[in-house]
């Protein structure tokens, strides 16, 4: 099966702190892909696995100006670099990222696609897994964002295809 443009990584820049997110106010929210000032792609072989290693090189305001409150006027090069990896025989892809970030206040964003059109999400939790519905999150008048935590796997499901994101360090998401 093809899962086009399955992925794609949004940069946002953060007018909040450590804890907090803000949305940068005037700043865009490109797509990494589209935004890229160049992009070199390859592909590799290690013993039974095969792969495409794509790196993005592309341009970000140097820091939030808080005084100003807008994206800072110096921009500067980071680098994304993506490896998607598939074993022989198997069922599912790896794709590994490394981030080479020169930019202050801003947040990278992971992106699905995957065609399964649901309400509900499953996500793990200490010792479980808990089933949101995208109306309660919404509902909730004490977020200000749709955001949920994980501790490892996502799951969306239609009842004939089933998508899964088993993620290491990446402890909120969005459905």
């Amino acid at each position: 099966e093809l899962f086009p443009d399955l992925i794609t990584f949004l940069e946002e820049g953060d007018a909040g702190h450590s804890y907090n997110f803000q949305p940068a106010d005037g700043d865009r929210v490109p797509d990494v892909g589209r935004a890229a000032s160049h992009i070199h792609v390859e592909s590799f072989v290690r013993g039974e696995r095969r792969g495409i290693r794509v790196e993005y090189g592309y341009d970000l305001p140097r820091d939030y100006d808080f005084e100003r409150r807008r994206p800072a006027d110096e921009f500067v090069l980071n680098r994304l670099t993506l490896e998607y990896t598939l074993d022989e025989f198997s069922r599912s892809v790896a794709v590994g990222v490394r981030i080479e970030n020169h930019a202050g206040s801003h947040r990278l964003r992971a992106v699905f696609n995957p065609g399964i059109a649901v309400s509900e999400s499953w996500a793990s939790v200490p010792f479980g897994f808990e089933e949101r519905t995208r109306a309660e999150v919404l509902r909730d008048p004490e977020r200000h964002n749709a955001d949920q935590p994980n501790s490892g796997v996502i799951s969306i499901r239609d009842g004939n295809r089933q998508f899964t994101i088993l993620n290491e360090g990446l402890h909120e998401y969005e459905h």
